[in-house]
């Protein structure tokens, strides 16, 4: 029963994560309404994500190359941890400048983003840090610690915004920074006393230089595929239908809310588990039972928890919005299948794009993930339609199966090597 609790956990605290982000964000929208001051504070909050996204361009391959180093030799791992840290702080510190840069000598961004972004650019410096933490923390097979410290930061938010009488959202900002900073020293204790990781003041290591090349090549290929997001938000609002994009946007996060709960969890196991088996030697038939029974078992559980999900979709909606009508809730139902079939694609994808990139081929998953970025452009270009389903496979369903077949293509060609 203990062993069952424990693979679960990360699973449950997972879903505990999201749904108190949406409750966080319920309460935001209770305080403050649709104003200008949640526009300023979404606005930041995506800013932020995407620099994240960016940093994540130095170190997104290091989980295999850490562990590799760690069994070989600790100080190599040590030394490639606090290499990462540096260039991450210190790309993290040239973003806050560059903005202060921008807003001293341009007008580019209003004053009223300005007010509360001179407060929250510096969440840059500790969001960036505590992401790539909790990634070294996986690694060394804290699986929970992954969203138990972002439950932590969630309901410090919480408790701050519904204690505090001030309707000045800066508040919620500094909250941000506090609460993440506190959670960002404990991460520290961990990694430097009980795990031993030895700090070290170096930035560029020609040795790791393998490292830097393929984390950019595995993460530019994420940022490509994320790009579908907004090529479809922007189709959906250039439709000219009104309340259209918010019927999407519900059907994406509850999409989005059923892939995180069960994939994220099993693909950081699966991640440590495949680097550990490179690690050792271990190829053919072994690691690629362990791929087929994540594959399996992922799949399954997100496609029976899309099912589950959609047998209750109409009265989660009336939850979410009590205006909602009996057309808005099919078309929110037509999204949300395609949204789901466009979800199980990227499971299959994922687990095969990352077992071949740990095998060294970055260059081929680029290439595959150009392809795809092709084919979502030329699908943009071309379709004009005002059935929203139907933009959803032509910018989501058919180029991501163009992916996905050029991923199992590479993955066959690679079997019929090893026989």
């Amino acid at each position: 029963m203990t062993l069952i609790l424990t693979k679960l956990s990360p699973n449950i605290f997972s879903g505990i994560s999201l749904m108190l982000n949406f409750l966080l964000l319920m309460i935001i929208n209770s305080k403050y309404g649709i104003s200008l001051e949640t526009d300023v504070y979404f606005f930041s909050i995506v800013l932020v994500t995407f620099i994240s996204i960016f940093s994540q361009l130095i170190w997104e391959a290091v989980s295999k190359y850490y562990i590799d180093f760690e069994t070989k030799n600790n100080i190599k791992s040590s030394y490639l941890y606090s290499s990462m840290l540096n260039i991450n702080i210190l790309f993290s510190i040239i973003v806050i400048f560059l903005y202060f840069i921008v807003t001293i000598f341009t007008n580019l961004i209003p004053i009223y983003f300005q007010n509360f972004l001179n407060i929250f650019i510096f969440y840059t410096l500790i969001q960036n840090i505590y992401v790539y933490n909790k990634y070294i923390l996986n690694i060394k097979k804290q699986y929970s610690l992954f969203y138990l410290l972002d439950i932590v930061i969630v309901l410090f938010n919480i408790i701050t915004i519904s204690i505090i009488a001030s309707d000045d959202i800066k508040l919620l900002g500094i909250a941000y920074i506090l609460s993440t900073s506190i959670v960002l020293f404990y991460q520290f204790l961990l990694i430097f006393y009980k795990y031993k990781i030895k700090y070290y003041f170096v930035f560029y290591i020609k040795y790791f230089k393998k490292v830097y090349i393929n984390s950019f090549n595995l993460k530019i290929g994420q940022v490509l595929y994320l790009t579908k997001d907004i090529i479809i938000s922007i189709y959906i609002q250039n439709m000219n239908v009104v309340g259209l994009y918010s019927l999407y946007t519900y059907a994406f996060k509850l999409v989005s809310l059923g892939f995180q709960v069960i994939q994220l969890p099993v693909f950081n196991r699966y991640v440590i588990e495949l680097a550990n088996l490179l690690k050792n030697k271990e190829i053919g038939d072994v690691i690629n039972k362990m791929l087929r029974r994540y594959l399996f078992k992922t799949f399954l559980f997100v496609g029976l928890l899309y099912m589950i999900m959609y047998l209750f979709l109409a009265d989660i909606l009336v939850i979410l919005s009590e205006d909602i009508t009996l057309e808005q809730i099919d078309i929110t139902k037509g999204i949300f299948i395609f949204l789901s079939i466009g979800s199980l694609i990227y499971v299959l994808i994922s687990f095969l794009e990352r077992y071949l990139a740990f095998i060294g081929l970055y260059v081929d998953v680029l290439k595959i993930v150009l392809s795809f970025f092709i084919v979502l452009l030329f699908f943009y270009y071309f379709t004009d339609t005002k059935i929203i389903e139907y933009a959803i496979i032509n910018l989501l369903i058919i180029p991501s199966s163009v992916y996905l077949l050029l991923v199992i293509i590479l993955y066959f060609k690679l079997l019929k090597k090893g026989e």
